[in-house]
């Protein structure tokens, strides 16, 4: 079987973000820091998951602003 017929679902990369968000993430649900770690790396897919994932890009996002680039 080659790479196209591969019954095999492909997921996302990975998403990369600090500890402190993670534990701020965690807070935020009132769930563990491991489930907030399970959901960026898509190993869960429930909603919890999905609405962790979102506000981790959305912290990312606002850091992203932060950034200011003077040439």
């Amino acid at each position: 079987m080659n790479k196209s017929t591969s019954p095999l679902k492909s997921y996302p990369s990975p998403i990369e973000l600090p500890y402190l968000f993670k534990e701020q993430i965690a807070t935020e649900f009132d769930c563990h820091v491991q489930t907030v770690r399970m959901a960026l790396i898509w190993y869960n897919n429930s909603q919890l998951a999905e609405k962790i994932r979102s506000r981790a890009k959305e912290l990312l996002l606002e850091e992203a602003k932060k950034i200011s680039i003077h040439t």
